[in-house]
């Protein structure tokens, strides 16, 4: 008995599942606060699922925690299409075999790949499957004319004529990238971090892109790792920008000649731009298009593309910090949450790798200030300043990186004169 027919999803409407196919329609359907409702920190209800009921854990590991759905939708649509690719490798072609022949292998081939032969009831995102596959020709009739000179675009259905499982998956799932990235396997472009001994926790490397949230108390260490990566990635010939809401450029130039290193040079080369960021005004220009957006809560794009400087294309950006943005937003936790969505949305957009810098009370279990920035990130690094006995230990671990495996441990570190942060992925903390 297939899993997910014994077991289908259920959407927080009420909405079943019983395929990949026709989760990827639900959730196309669904309305924003039923899809959040499944990515929550305390449910990983997709992921769950298609690892017990679908067994792929693979593509669970992509989906996990995904809080954007777009995001989410593209991952699912690929691997509808490698189900798509895979089902026309393993089906003769029509007329290779007799139908006797053909009848069973693919009502296998169909079970493996989680797309039922037929429903009890016809629903808005599946069609009959026929009791046999048609030939090419048999396809054809089943358009007008008007089609067949336009089915190089899309295949119209017509009432009561079934088309195979295999043209539908074609038709309906048509990515808006081009022919040759459909069928090319799309390969994960990764970066290193660059500080010493924390890559050996990360086997592949961190997926270019990412928004990482760097998070702690007040003096673990977080500004100097961003420091560090900031340096690796100038090293490695990026471009380079940071995002101060409360040091001067002046502070932070002597913060990075004590770990040997002066970026004079590199912000004479425009390879590093230090911009200095007044969150106050930030915030009374954002209250100020909230309220003449009479409550709609739309925010005009330029006060978000403006952090960037005009003409400057950053691979690295480091924020610093969220904690600062919060404070200026204080009494109005709407357009601060607004704002952070808007701040991530631009780094994606960029195909900028973001490390945002944000205080933690040791107290709660909230990785920041508004809780919010834990789930919009890619990848989430906590830092702790760990008592043992009658000293602090520094310490730091990864809590979570999306589609990339890596090591769930708590390893110590150092901050030495001349180096910055070395870890210790070997070592144990307690």
């Amino acid at each position: 008995m297939d899993a997910s027919k014994e077991h289908p999803f259920i959407l927080h409407d009420g909405t079943p599942a019983a395929s990949l196919v026709e989760l990827l329609h639900a959730v196309e359907e669904a309305p924003e606060e039923i899809f959040l409702y499944h990515v929550t920190s305390e449910r990983n209800d997709f992921e769950n699922w298609i690892t017990a009921c679908l067994h792929e854990p693979e593509l669970a590991q992509k989906i996990s925690g995904q809080p954007k759905r777009k995001k989410f939708l593209r991952i699912l649509k690929k691997a509808v299409k490698r189900q798509e690719k895979d089902l026309k490798k393993r089906i003769p072609e029509a007329g290779s075999s007799s139908p006797e022949n053909r009848e069973p292998e693919r009502d296998n081939h169909l079970k493996q790949t989680n797309v039922p032969k037929e429903t009890e009831e016809p629903s808005f995102f599946s069609a009959p499957v026929p009791e046999e596959m048609p030939t090419l020709q048999e396809l054809e009739e089943t358009l007008s004319p008007d089609d067949n000179e336009d089915n190089n675009t899309k295949s119209q259905k017509r009432p009561n004529q079934p088309i195979a499982r295999e043209e539908i998956l074609r038709t309906e799932f048509q990515d808006d990238e081009s022919a040759g990235a459909e069928d090319a396997e799309e390969e994960v472009a990764r970066i290193t971090i660059g500080v010493p001994g924390f890559d050996g926790l990360v086997g592949k490397g961190v997926p270019k892109g990412s928004a990482i949230l760097l998070t702690g108390g007040p003096g673990t260490g977080k500004t100097t790792f961003g420091l560090q990566a900031l340096r690796y990635g100038i090293e490695q010939g990026e471009n380079c920008l940071y995002l101060t809401f409360e040091e001067s450029e002046k502070n932070l130039i002597r913060h990075l000649k004590d770990f040997g290193w002066d970026p004079r040079q590199a912000i004479a080369e425009r390879r590093l731009i230090i911009k200095k960021v007044n969150p106050m005004h930030l915030s009374r220009s954002v209250e100020a298009l909230l309220a003449r957006a009479s409550g709609e809560l739309l925010i005009d794009i330029d006060e978000v593309e403006g952090i960037i400087p005009s003409g400057f294309q950053p691979d690295r950006v480091i924020l610093d910090s969220l904690s600062a943005v919060a404070a200026a937003f204080a009494g109005t936790k709407e357009g601060y949450r607004i704002y952070v969505e808007q701040i991530f949305n631009l780094f994606e957009r960029r195909g900028t790798t973001s490390f945002l810098i944000s205080e933690r009370e040791q107290t709660t279990d909230k990785y920041a200030r508004a809780g919010i920035e834990e789930f919009l990130a890619d990848a989430v690094f906590i830092f702790y300043n760990i008592r043992r006995e009658n000293e602090r230990v520094s310490a730091l671990e990864i809590l979570k990186i999306r589609g990339t495996p890596f090591h769930k441990k708590i390893v110590p570190f150092k901050i030495t004169e001349g180096k910055g942060i070395v870890v210790y992925p070997q070592e144990a903390v307690f």
